[in-house]
């Protein structure tokens, strides 16, 4: 079984998300949190993954992985 994912994190004064595919992983950066977000949000889609809300719940910088 191959393994996806997509996370994102914080490091410094940047947002990361890291990409995980059967290809290798990828890492991309953004000044912005909201960019990060809708850039991770696009490949969750991408790779067929529901999106969860997770400002609605109160954690709106949760690290999200999926298999």
């Amino acid at each position: 079984m191959s393994r996806r994912s997509v996370a994102i994190f914080t490091s410094y004064d940047e947002w990361s998300v890291m990409i995980v595919e059967a290809d290798g992983e990828s890492l991309h950066s953004f000044r912005f949190q909201k960019h990060a977000q809708t850039f991770a949000d696009g490949q969750r889609l991408r790779m067929g993954f529901p999106l969860a809300d997770f400002a609605a719940c109160g954690n709106g910088n949760a690290v999200t992985t999926t298999r």
